[in-house]
């Protein structure tokens, strides 16, 4: 069961846990719809706290940043999903390494006889639960991930009329960098991922790296299994 789990997460990297951004138009639209009603009173609501003598009320820049606004209003289902799909690129750049062992990196380790090896079944059994428990956690994080993108893309539009009045500006400001960390999410955990994998593979298999270094973690391992 650990193997399985580590065998279908490092199969999850790949376009299963992108974001379908097909199945978002028909909300993105009305979202769209209902952003474009409350565009009057935004502008509205800016040039009163002009007209009062507010410092981030609208003023002559209402007409450049309105035209900006609406622009990044309808096209921000576009930007969002070329922004997706430039950095799911990243999150590739282990595939070759994850995909399968590469027996040309590792060396067989000193013979052993098996029969004098004593394997703490207990220790082995707790060790592939935690093994296929990680493996669910980081499966589900790539859901959420993808469900947590087509969620921020519906609001773009609404948060883009909304940057009209500079007074709201920040939102659009925060939701934006909200979107990167999640962009950039899973290339974060494909590396995590990649670098455990390597620290434990030898001791999985019985084998050393070719550098001949001893590695901390495979002992520990090998040791406790």
């Amino acid at each position: 069961d650990a193997l399985w789990g580590i065998s279908n997460l490092m199969h999850s990297f790949g376009n299963a846990t992108e974001p379908d951004f097909k199945a978002l138009v028909p909300t993105y639209d009305r979202v769209l719809a209902i952003a474009l009603l409350v565009l009057g009173a935004v502008v509205a609501y800016g040039i009163v706290e002009r007209i009062l003598g507010g410092e981030q009320g609208l003023g002559l820049s209402a007409v450049p940043r309105v035209i900006a606004c609406v622009f990044f209003a309808y096209s921000g289902l576009g930007i969002v999903q070329y922004a997706t799909v430039n950095s799911a690129l990243l999150s590739h750049a282990w595939d070759r390494e994850l995909s399968a062992a590469n027996p040309n990196a590792i060396i067989s380790a000193t013979p052993m006889d098996l029969s004098t090896v004593h394997v703490n079944m207990v220790a082995l059994t707790l060790m592939a639960l935690l093994i296929s428990f990680l493996a669910l956690i980081v499966y589900l994080e790539l859901i959420v991930r993808a469900a947590l993108i087509l969620t921020i893309a519906v609001f773009v539009p609404l948060v883009c009329i909304l940057a009209i009045w500079p007074r709201l500006a920040g939102g659009a400001v925060h939701l934006a960098e909200f979107l990167l960390g999640l962009l950039r999410g899973k290339f974060v955990v494909a590396t995590a991922f990649f670098f455990g994998r390597s620290m434990l593979f030898p001791a999985v298999l019985g084998v050393a790296h070719n550098n001949g270094e001893a590695a901390w973690v495979a002992s520990v391992v090998r040791i406790h299994a």
